[in-house]
């Protein structure tokens, strides 16, 4: 699930874009997370001071593809399209971010939607596998917008998930994936 919520995450936050830094963004993540929770002794070879050199590496990673995008004037795309346009026009108070509070606002969107995204899907998974009538009956819904989407050779839209009414009440993560959609 964990890894399931992190690609989620990545695509929210960056958008459908195959860029190369991705990859090198998650591998940072992946250090910055696993020193999140340890003491916080900053000694070399500690988790905590790789985590922090991570940190510091990740914000240098994102302001660079920040900047990239700006050159190639390619600045749509999830999250960071948004924070990126919202930056690059004008405001009547002028309060724009600079491209390290961007960088520091993805970075803590990915850290609150991994975590929170894997648990809510775990939690969803042992609820559906503990009432096997109810995973019978969603499993049912689901089959048939699967069929319905083959017939009309389409892919899922906003409108399939709303008619969806016992998967939409499993839980509020297909909220979640609707406003990805």
């Amino acid at each position: 699930m964990k890894k399931y919520a992190f690609d989620v995450a990545m695509i929210s936050a960056f958008g459908d874009k195959g860029e190369l830094e991705i990859d090198g963004i998650k591998h940072l993540y992946q250090c910055l997370e696993k020193g999140y929770n340890s003491m916080p002794l900053n000694f070399p070879g500690t988790p905590f001071h790789k985590s922090m050199k991570a940190r510091k590496l990740l914000n240098e990673t994102l302001r660079k593809l920040i900047a990239k995008r700006r050159e190639k004037n390619n600045i749509d795309g999830g999250l960071l399209g948004v924070l990126l346009k919202s930056r690059d026009e004008k405001t009547a108070n002028n309060n724009q971010l600079s491209d390290s509070q961007i960088a520091d606002n993805i970075i803590g969107v990915i850290f609150a939607a991994h975590d929170t995204t894997a648990s809510v899907l775990t939690w969803v998974l042992k609820y559906l596998h503990d009432n096997q009538d109810l995973l019978e009956a969603v499993t049912k819904e689901q089959e048939g917008v699967r069929q319905k989407l083959i017939e009309s050779n389409r892919g899922l839209t906003w409108e399939d998930t709303r008619n969806m009414p016992l998967s939409s009440r499993i839980n509020p993560i297909f909220q979640i994936i609707e406003s990805i959609i």
